[in-house]
């Protein structure tokens, strides 16, 4: 799911050389998996939401709504860049166990050292810290510039319905692809601007968030 045309005008965009390579890239980032994270101290704290009698014995067993729980370790992340002997990258070992994998995906052990050291944070290897501190929403997440499906294997279709592949001139349509993600940064970080000064207590309020956040993307669009 990707509304972009929320925030950039979608027929515009398609008519533009980066738009095979935007459309790579941002289809393939809607098919990244994020691996989540719920510790003990979570945990409780939603059995505390549902009745203080669902709240189970042992660590965190006082836990209160304002318990600071803690995190994982931020500076703990996959190599982005990484791919594994099979062409697979980090974020497709989500949900699988990197200690035991299934024999089936025929993978050799020097393999999956290189799994559980480039890819910390997919096989759930990451170390807690009591505190974390709040991302920059103007910081892009590390990764490589090309879309995927030109390094690797990357699966399922495009937005278009098609399977996913590498554009076409990848390399001469990226100062495009450039030029269009700032406009969509720029929208998606005065969405978040502007839900945070209305506030998302109700779904009018989301609804007046994101027409304040289309009309400054349209307004920095040249």
């Amino acid at each position: 799911c990707l509304d972009v045309n929320l925030i950039a005008d979608m027929t515009r965009m398609e008519q533009d050389p980066g738009w095979e390579t935007f459309k790579c890239k941002a289809t393939d980032d809607t098919k990244k998996c994020r691996a989540v994270h719920m510790s003990t101290c979570k945990l409780q704290q939603l059995r505390l939401a549902y009745s203080s009698s669902s709240v189970c014995s042992g660590e965190y067993a006082d836990v209160s709504a304002s318990t600071a729980c803690p995190c994982l370790d931020p500076a703990c992340q996959d190599d982005p860049l990484f791919m594994d002997e099979k062409g697979y990258f980090c974020d497709t070992w989500i949900g699988d166990d990197c200690r035991n994998p299934n024999p089936t995906f025929g993978y050799s052990s020097s393999g999956m050292e290189e799994v559980r050291a480039k890819c910390k944070r997919s096989c759930g290897l990451c170390d807690e810290k009591a505190s974390c501190p709040k991302t920059n929403c103007n910081a892009r997440a590390p990764g490589p510039a090309e879309c995927r499906a030109c390094l690797g294997k990357v699966s399922g279709l495009d937005l278009d319905g098609r399977a996913m592949s590498c554009p076409a001139g990848m390399t001469d349509n990226m100062a495009d692809y450039r030029a269009t993600m700032q406009t969509v940064d720029a929208g998606t970080c005065a969405l978040g601007a502007a839900i945070r000064a209305v506030g998302a207590a109700s779904w009018s309020n989301v609804l007046v968030a994101v027409v304040i956040a289309s009309l400054t993307a349209m307004s920095m669009t040249p």
